[in-house]
């Protein structure tokens, strides 16, 4: 049993409530933590310039339309195939237009400017040749 190792002295001489409970939340949060694993949470530190609200919200539109039809694979439904599909190619459609006016944006903001220029170029990836 997980409160059997659990040297719970301290919460008898709690001289106060609030001691008590403080005492009583740090053994059983120390117990539990012994118990159950850790999980491993990567977070993106930030998104893509260019991604917008617009954006996030159809990636989230989509995402709960793909799990709404991975729930309902013994019912394929022709319409939330269509749905799926029309939100998927919505999304490319959008995000692909915004990446493409960001870097316009950013070149012509640059044109003046090749060092620069250079360097943002080579921060997305393209290498001169």
């Amino acid at each position: 049993m997980l409160t059997k190792n659990v040297n719970w002295s301290s919460l008898y001489r709690s001289a106060s409530v609030h001691e008590a409970w403080l005492s009583f939340r740090d053994l059983s949060t120390s117990a539990l933590d012994y118990v159950t694993p850790l999980k491993e949470v990567h977070i993106k530190h930030h998104s893509e310039p260019w991604i917008n609200a617009e954006i996030r919200a159809s990636i989230r539109e989509r995402d709960s339309w793909l799990r709404q039809s991975w729930k309902d694979k013994h019912k394929p439904d022709n319409y939330s195939i269509c749905t799926v599909s029309c939100v998927i190619k919505f999304m490319v459609i959008s995000e692909n237009n915004a990446k493409r006016h960001y870097m316009i944006d950013k070149i012509y903001e640059n044109k003046d400017n090749p060092k620069h220029l250079w360097k943002y170029l080579k921060n997305l990836g393209y290498q001169s040749q």
